[in-house]
């Protein structure tokens, strides 16, 4: 059985007619395959929903991401509750007395960042130092 020759389109030689049959075949498998691709990505498309739901969606997003910015903008989550902690008082540790003549100065420490130039004849409500509320009730000396 002979083969005849044909001249191919694509490579403009004398090619077994088998072997363009076969060429033929490949690039008919190829385009099938290409279109189911396109096929499986258009499914996917459909399945996100309408255009409008999509650019919905978009707009809720970007919502969503401008809140986490306001919010971060405040501070990190660890930040808020050090400050949170913070505004629960605690008493000032007394660390020494200090005679002027008739008059006396106590220093106190504060509790949290162990700074020691709090005086007493101030007493203020927070640490200059590190924002931390004190408690100067009975006596403003720690247990």
């Amino acid at each position: 059985m002979t083969v005849q020759e044909v001249k191919c389109q694509q490579c403009n030689k004398k090619c077994p007619q088998e072997q363009l049959a076969s060429d033929i075949a490949k690039g008919r498998m190829y385009v099938t395959n290409e279109l189911l691709q396109c096929q499986k990505e258009l499914e996917q498309y459909k399945a996100l929903g309408p255009v409008e739901e999509l650019k919905n969606q978009k707009h809720n997003l970007s919502v969503a991401y401008k809140i986490i910015d306001d919010y971060s903008k405040i501070g990190t989550v660890e930040e808020l509750k050090e400050a949170k902690e913070k505004q629960i008082p605690k008493k000032p540790t007394e660390i020494n007395e200090i005679a002027y003549g008739k008059f006396y100065r106590i220093d106190f420490m504060c509790p949290s960042c162990d700074t020691s130039n709090i005086e007493n004849p101030y007493k203020p409500n927070f640490c200059k130092h590190c924002g931390q509320k004190l408690d100067w009730k009975e006596g403003g000396t720690s247990d």
